[in-house]
């Protein structure tokens, strides 16, 4: 079986400037979000929710169906894995 890759994903500068953002701000999406999934979208949370789906579908109805939102998990404590 072969898989035939018809374009490589690319990341673009506003997904660049996106997590940047996320980056810079984790410090308090940890207090106000803890053990949520972020989108930020145009170097703003556009969405949260429990699942990464839900938070990107979420974020696509609000900013629109073709944006691109950066996903991340927000862990609000100690974990050990």
């Amino acid at each position: 079986m072969s898989i035939t890759v018809l374009h490589e994903p690319r990341v673009t500068e506003q997904e660049q400037r996106d997590f940047r953002w996320l980056m810079d701000h984790l410090p308090d999406l940890t207090v106000r979000y803890p053990d949520k999934w972020v989108a930020v979208c145009n170097e703003e949370v556009a969405a949260t929710a429990a699942g990464g789906e839900e938070a990107s579908r979420l974020a696509r109805q609000v900013k629109g169906a073709d944006s691109r939102p950066v996903i991340h998990f927000v862990e609000g404590g100690a974990y050990v894995y």
